[in-house]
């Protein structure tokens, strides 16, 4: 073995398995004591590097400014420390990608996008194209705060990115999901279109059929979202659960109780008709028309009359019973009824939260073109089933004679980062 200031090849080697080691517990690991199994290692590994002497060669002491600016930022913390160990390790070895990567993510840490993101191309044009440097660059354009056209391009070239990092290793399931990830979020900044979110859904689940993907929380956090999102609440159930198995930490588990105590609050509300008594729901009922305007153009429909899926050329004519919002997410949902007394729900995509406002009880809602499906959800022995519309248009639905307007809205998912 060769020496370096009394350092042995074998020791170098010693101490990247020491690190290999450290992140297998960083990545993968999510007990109660893993913290404390981090810190150890930590330290550990910093005690062993603090008892040699810094060798000659560059490039080794370039590989060991790595090992220890890494180390560091497998703490939950930023590292001041390990952005001066790895500030000198790319000065010393500036074709090392791993170098460039780690200080990437320090600066991540720090909160400093502008330099991640200068590292993480750094790396690209110093040591040529490589999966992780083309994934982080990614997720830093997707997080970087801007407006307007710059956070549109900024979404386009994440995606554009994330598809180059999966062409170099079509294996690789942290780029699969990456890819996901990037789906998504050019859905809400840029698409708009449910196909995007089919792209996202087909990306995460290449990454769970990759090795490894099955220790990855988020994978299953993100695409529970995605499912909640298209209200398939099963699925979106079933993924929040291997989440929080995988990672407590995540409150996967309080995301599907939210859906849970949604579904049943519905579900209630339908079957009990908004508890409303009959006189009221006369009443209520009685003000809806009977016959639709020519200006329609289409055909009057009870919710009976009805196909599930799309059905073109109806007009379905409900009143607003009562709004059952999901927790500040969307789609807005309601409880309505029609003319004979059929209660469903109704979501609505595409609009903001003042709709709840805007849509009050006892709101005459003219509904064109009505798309029909059944919302179930089994859990714990339980089972819910009722009808529901989706609106994806909004302006397919007619209130005083206009159509709804639709507003550019965003949803709350949890994408990953660098913070932990």
């Amino acid at each position: 073995n060769a020496e370096y200031m009394g350092m042995s090849s074998s020791e170098v080697e010693e101490f990247q398995r020491l690190l290999e080691e450290l992140y297998v517990v960083h990545d993968t690991y999510f007990e109660a004591d893993r913290k404390d199994k981090i810190s150890v290692s930590v330290k550990h590994i910093l005690s062993g590097l603090q008892a040699f002497p810094t060798p000659n060669d560059a490039r080794t002491k370039a590989l060991l400014l790595f090992i220890r600016g890494k180390t560091l930022d497998a703490l939950p913390e930023y590292s001041k420390e390990a952005e001066e160990a790895l500030s000198k390790a790319t000065k010393l070895d500036p074709y090392s990608s791993d170098c460039w990567n780690c200080l990437g993510h320090v600066f991540w840490k720090k909160g400093d996008l502008e330099s991640a993101r200068k590292c993480f191309e750094g790396a690209l044009q110093s040591c040529g194209p490589n999966k992780i440097s083309l994934r982080q660059l990614s997720m830093v354009l997707r997080t970087i705060q801007a407006d307007g056209e710059t956070r549109q391009q900024n979404a386009k070239e994440a995606l554009v990115k994330a598809k180059e990092s999966v062409k170099l290793d079509v294996t690789d399931a942290m780029s699969w999901y990456i890819l996901g990830n990037a789906h998504l979020c050019n859905f809400f900044v840029n698409e708009k279109t449910f196909s995007e979110l089919v792209r996202a859904l087909k990306a995460y689940q290449q990454a769970e059929n990759c090795t490894g993907s099955s220790l990855n929380p988020d994978l299953f956090f993100n695409r529970g979202t995605v499912y909640a999102f298209l209200e398939n609440f099963q699925l979106a159930v079933e993924d929040y659960e291997k989440a929080h198995q995988i990672d407590p930490s995540l409150g996967a588990d309080q995301k599907a109780d939210k859906i849970v105590n949604f579904i049943a609050k519905t579900s209630l509300t339908i079957s009990t008709k908004g508890r409303l008594k009959q006189n009221r729901l006369s009443s209520l009922l009685k003000s809806l028309p009977s016959t639709l305007p020519p200006s329609f153009g289409r055909e009057m429909a009870f919710l009976s009359e009805l196909n599930i899926g799309s059905n073109a050329g109806k007009v379905l004519v409900v009143k607003s019973v009562l709004p059952i919002p999901r927790e500040g997410d969307i789609p807005v949902c309601f409880v309505v009824a029609d003319g004979r007394a059929n209660f469903l729900s109704l979501s609505i995509y595409n609009v903001d939260l003042g709709v709840y406002e805007r849509l009050r009880e006892s709101e005459t809602l003219f509904i064109l073109d009505p798309t029909l499906k059944v919302t179930s959800l089994r859990y714990k022995e339980k089972h819910w089933s009722f009808l529901s519309l989706r609106v994806v248009d909004p302006s397919k639905i007619v209130i005083d004679g206009q159509p709804l307007q639709p507003s550019i809205v965003s949803s709350n998912f949890v994408s990953e980062t660098f913070a932990s």
